[in-house]
């Protein structure tokens, strides 16, 4: 559905969790690893909270990164162009920027009907109503089909359009009241950029958003980042960053059938590289949660599906979860990881089977770090999966059939568990449903030194080296 003014109201996120129960003393999302590290980006409920890894989250923004410089008439080079005000040549005698282009520009019905800007003549601002109402610093091979960027830059700010918006509605409504930087070698498929940056902001788009509804609605009343390289299929980032949401940074990221759609809606998402390239890779990832950075990762079929999304019973109830990286490379292996409040930890080189981290986190519940776990077809199914269940850091741990199935879960299990596992819990169905009560000897035989069963405090400790 395209943009409509009279259809959205701005709105900000109110992430407020002074409400809810403290499910652990301390910070589970401890580091993996004796080094000094700095923060992680996702903490225990209770605790300051950090912004995730992000350039565009919680911190004075760059303004959307433009080319248009004082003479942007040269770029068009031999070709010439026509400066536009309002659709007539400016400073002229009134001549319409149609007859001025000679049918080398402007071409169709009330193509640069109201357009302010320059124009190159090489064919842009072609077709009905092109550029109509249009306010764009420069159009260089642009803005060809049927309404490809009727009224962009109304109320607003867009930068340079360089080889890009090719397609009916390909960029309409394209920063209306809102912010977009340049735009180059992007945007070509119906629709694939409509709306974009419309009342909020994306600073540039390059080489991206190749494909029918590839960026339909990305930034819409949100905030995106740098988009390079990425969401050039169809529908792979539809209402990405929109309603309220943050994205970072897009990057080589985003580039099978589906594979971002609402990212960063109504939430906070950081940087995206390298990461969600296969179908639905990233489904509803940060849907009105909180999402760290994700590099590497979430590469096949469902992989982050749901990832960070909110409770839809309790709104104020937001996902939260730690940095990503070389991690969920595998069919739904991160399917609903961080869901309906829960919180997750940082996540490195783990999940990687199917269904590996399914609910991980789940329901309000906590999970800490994760690293060279959780490998095998369910191994994690569930954990933490239970009201307000929580589970310490998993390491090494959890790699066998079903072997962590409902570790942690309060609701139908046997309780939290405030130590770490490492080492342990690798035989096929072993520590399902356990808690602290009922962990394996071999996890007891591991435990950090702040692990011996005193409390929830117990997670606040990293993992030692063996």
């Amino acid at each position: 559905m395209r943009y409509s003014s009279s259809l959205f109201l701005f709105s900000t996120l109110n992430f407020n969790y002074g409400g809810l129960a403290v499910l652990a003393e301390g910070n589970i999302f401890t580091a993996l690893d004796d080094t000094t590290q700095p923060p992680p980006t996702t903490t225990a409920f209770g605790t300051t909270q950090s912004p995730p890894t992000t350039t565009a989250l919680g911190t004075t923004q760059p303004p959307p990164t433009t080319t248009a410089d004082s003479n942007p008439s040269e770029k068009c080079g031999a070709v010439g162009c026509v400066d536009c005000e309002n659709g007539l040549v400016r400073n002229g005698d009134g001549t319409t920027c149609e007859v001025a282009c000679a049918g080398l520009c402007c071409v169709g019905d009330g193509a640069c009907n109201g357009f302010t800007g320059i124009v190159c003549k090489d064919g842009s601002c072609s077709s009905a109503y092109a550029c109509s109402g249009a306010v764009v610093p420069l159009v260089v091979n642009s803005c060809k089909g049927g309404y490809s960027c009727i009224s962009s830059g109304q109320q607003g700010k867009v930068g340079s359009i360089v080889n890009s918006c090719t397609g009916l509605y390909a960029c309409e409504n394209l920063g209306v009241q809102g912010e977009v930087g340049d735009v180059e070698d992007s945007c070509k498929g119906e629709q694939s950029c409509d709306s974009v940056g419309a009342r909020g902001s994306v600073r540039s788009i390059t080489k991206s958003c190749n494909d029918v509804y590839a960026c339909n609605n990305i930034g819409l009343e949100g905030r995106v980042g740098d988009v390079a390289d990425s969401c050039n299929g169809e529908l792979n980032c539809q209402s990405l960053g929109s309603r309220g949401g943050s994205v970072a940074k897009l990057s080589n990221s985003c580039n099978g059938a589906d594979s971002c759609p609402h990212l960063g809606q109504a939430g906070e998402v950081g940087n995206v590289e390298f990461s969600c390239n296969a179908e639905r890779a990233c489904f509803i990832l940060g849907f009105q949660g909180v999402v760290g950075s994700i590099s590497n990762s979430c590469n096949d079929l469902n992989a982050c599906s749901e990832l960070g999304k909110e409770s839809s019973v309790v709104p104020t109830i937001r996902g939260r979860v730690g940095d990503v990286k070389d991690s969920c490379n595998q069919s739904g292996s991160c399917s609903n990881l961080g869901y309906d409040g829960g919180f997750v930890g940082s996540i490195k080189q783990s999940c990687n089977d199917v269904n590996a981290c399914f609910q991980l986190g789940a329901d309000k519940g906590e999970a800490g770090d994760l690293k060279d776990s959780c490998n095998r077809e369910l191994s994690c199914s569930g954990v933490a999966a239970g009201s307000e269940g929580s589970i310490g850091n998993i390491r090494s741990s959890c790699n066998a059939m079903s072997a962590c199935f409902g570790a942690g879960d309060s609701m139908y299990g046997d309780g939290p568990i405030s130590s770490d596992l490492k080492s342990c819990c690798n035989m096929e169905n072993e520590c399902v449903y356990i808690s602290e009560i009922t962990l394996p000897e071999e996890c007891l035989s591991h435990m950090s030194s702040k692990s011996s069963k005193k409390g929830p405090s117990a997670v606040d400790a990293p993992l030692e080296e063996p």
